[in-house]
């Protein structure tokens, strides 16, 4: 049962409460979840103040006209017309008319057992003041039904459904209010980082500017945007790279300048990361970069030439799972980068030398699947076994090209 007391006492002071047009409230029954203590309309009145230093009840204020000041815990808050404003049991709180603009006040006092849970599950808790509400008339209709049948046993449901229902009302204006002050933060955040496109982004600075904390700015950022500050930053420059590379001539080093990347190597890894191609191959063009050749890594080196020199006529056998032909991934030559090559030719050496002076009679080490990991540690401890004598590798120098694989 909700604990009942009376407007005034020792802990409450009021001044200019005179013209008030309130009614108390009696309740004969206390198994009641909800009691209107009082209620009324207050005029606009310059000498209108109320202070209390503990109050022991719930009171839900709406201002239709007129302005204010409100004191709740220490903090002040401005009152103005459309405020509502909710004073929780335990709080400390004073307000007062304004003497230029005095507030017409239309409130209600109520005692819920339930009502802390309440507040907290729709997030109205700790929140005294919510604006641009409209709830005048459902908070007249609590005041009219009080004047016509003061006697809480007939008014707690009717009343207790007019208070929820202005509580919703102020719970979803007090989101939307938080969502819209998000958006703007959100808004705010992005203008820094399209800043930061052609300088490093320092993210200590942009919670300087913006005054909040690093775990606000990744997390409204992300609500808004879905994706993190750093990686939107990132897209923005490999975007603005796209451009500069398709409609400039300056080299890939200047544009990772250009765009503060720590040096053109990392900007090159990430270009090719995020656009699946080179910065260098992504300029050229798709119509200039000669596609690989339908050939599998499986088929012989002699099949991959001749069907880049003639596909339509090319006989290509069944690939090789295992044997002594050396394989690669069928790249033309212009898409092969010069160590590559260097790796490529030693490898060739190095068959050809196995062939005319060693029988493989151990096929795994010859398998073509070791000549896939070029300068991988299985690649050089296989040559190591493989030539385990070095007459092989001195003996091979005066021909190379006879037993080189077709």
């Amino acid at each position: 049962m909700p604990h009942v007391t009376f407007l005034g006492g020792d802990n409450v002071f009021m001044r200019g409460t005179e013209a008030e047009n309130r009614k108390f409230v009696y309740c004969p029954s206390e198994d009641v979840p909800f009691i209107l203590d009082v209620t009324g309309i207050t005029p606009p009145n310059k000498n209108y103040y109320i202070s209390r230093n503990c109050c022991d009840h719930y009171v839900l204020m709406f201002i239709p006209r007129g302005s204010g000041d409100l004191d709740y815990n220490g903090i002040h808050y401005d009152l103005q017309p459309s405020d509502a404003v909710l004073i929780e049991p335990g709080s400390r709180s004073c307000y007062k008319a304004s003497a230029d603009d005095p507030f017409e006040l239309i409130w209600a006092n109520f005692f819920c057992d339930y009502m802390d849970s309440y507040l907290s599950g729709i997030g109205l808790k700790g929140t005294p003041v919510i604006r641009g509400v409209d709830c005048e008339r459902k908070m007249r209709d609590i005041v009219s039904l009080a004047m016509q049948d003061p006697n809480n046993d007939h008014l707690c449901f009717p009343v207790m459904r007019l208070v929820d229902e202005i509580l919703l009302t102020l719970a979803e204006t007090l989101h939307f209010e938080k969502q819209r002050a998000a958006s703007h933060l959100a808004h705010a955040i992005k203008d820094l980082l399209d800043a930061c496109v052609y300088k490093r982004f320092d993210v200590n600075e942009a919670t300087e500017k913006l005054h909040i904390s690093k775990s606000s700015l990744y997390r409204e950022f992300a609500r808004f945007y879905n994706t993190s500050p750093h990686q939107y930053v990132l897209q923005r420059k490999i975007d603005l790279a796209k451009t500069l590379l398709l409609r400039t001539d300056v080299s890939v080093k200047d544009v990772s300048n250009t765009l503060a990347f720590s040096d053109e190597f990392y900007f090159s890894n990430l270009f090719k990361q995020k656009t699946g191609v080179s910065p260098s191959a992504f300029r050229r063009g798709p119509d200039k970069t000669s596609a690989p050749p339908p050939v599998t890594d499986g088929h012989p080196l002699h099949a991959q030439r001749a069907f880049r020199r003639n596909p339509d006529k090319a006989k290509v056998p069944p690939p090789v799972t295992d044997g002594l032909y050396y394989t690669h991934t069928a790249h033309s030559a212009a898409d092969l980068s010069p160590a590559f090559r260097a790796r490529r030719a030693f490898a060739r050496f190095y068959v050809s030398a196995i062939c005319k002076y060693k029988k493989p009679r151990t096929p795994a080490v010859f398998s073509c699947r070791f000549f896939q990991f070029y300068g991988s540690r299985s690649y050089r401890s296989t040559i190591s076994y493989a030539f385990s004598r070095k007459a092989c590798a001195s003996a091979v120098t005066s021909d190379t090209s006879a037993s080189m694989p077709p």
